[in-house]
């Protein structure tokens, strides 16, 4: 699900983990590209793409990040889990508890690169049940203020008790914020993403973009962590099936230009 739409759904931002004490480490710069946010690929049974428009039942939502779904089987007494880690050297900003659309709790971390670049986390384990939930809370380990190293496990999601008709999974996103906006703005506001005549974003080189962005279609706040990412996390992604909010699998992970649902100009499969 769109999850900057869930943080909105949510009555309050709740702060569920108190604030750690800072790092006195800085973290170095960045190498080239985004690592891939989970520990072992084979956690994984699939995931639905970037960019599928529309993403609610409305029909006026777009899917501003990858939902990377965990293997889960209904059947099962167990509880598992899926570690998910930081793709790049971030500084804890915010972790969060929201409601979403679909009246599930779920948790969000926020990282943030530099001034201009923010990685989101929202771990949705798909559950009524308080007790997993809890679990849920607790498998975060990392605190607001820390500095996180690439690679370095931020949590864990937990699957046990999935509500029907729901998979467990972490929509990750990777958003870019104006100075002059607050996170809080651009989470009450996705739905009016800051439009751009290309003077009021980030630049393609230099700094606050360390990565140069390649063909996005449309200039918003939300972009495709694929263009981003390594050849190593490519080779991850590309590895897993990709499906739209229509069904159909797709040839890429950035469904850009999609309309119905489907996977736009990168094609179904």
């Amino acid at each position: 699900m769109n999850r900057m739409a869930a943080v909105v759904s949510a009555v309050v931002l709740v702060s569920v983990l108190a604030s750690g004490a800072a790092s006195e480490a800085r973290a170095e710069k960045p190498t080239e590209g985004l690592d891939f946010p989970v520990a072992d690929v084979g956690d994984l049974v699939h995931y639905y793409c970037f960019g599928l428009n529309p993403w609610d039942a409305q029909g006026n939502e777009i899917h501003d990040g990858i939902d990377l779904v965990a293997r889960y089987s209904p059947s099962s007494t167990s509880i598992g889990r899926v570690a998910f880690v930081a793709p790049a050297d971030a500084r804890v900003e915010r972790i969060v508890e929201a409601v979403s659309g679909d009246g599930l709790n779920e948790l969000i971390v926020v990282l943030k690169m530099n001034k201009y670049w923010y990685i989101a986390y929202t771990f949705e384990p798909q559950t009524t049940n308080t007790t997993i939930f809890e679990e849920m809370r607790r498998s975060i380990v990392v605190r607001e203020k820390q500095h996180v190293r690439r690679g370095e496990l931020i949590g864990e999601l937990v699957v046990a008790n999935v509500a029907p008709d729901s998979y467990p999974h972490v929509h990750f996103s990777f958003l870019y914020k104006h100075p002059d906006d607050t996170l809080d703005y651009i989470f009450e506001n996705f739905l009016d993403i800051r439009r751009s005549d290309g003077a009021d974003l980030a630049p393609a080189t230099g700094p606050g973009s360390p990565w140069k962005p390649r063909d996005l279609e449309r200039e918003t706040t939300l972009y495709c962590p694929y263009e981003y990412s390594t050849a190593e996390a490519r080779a991850a992604y590309d590895s897993l099936p990709r499906l739209a909010a229509n069904g159909y699998g797709c040839r890429c992970i950035c469904a850009y230009g999609s309309t119905g649902g489907d996977c736009g100009t990168c094609g179904s499969i």
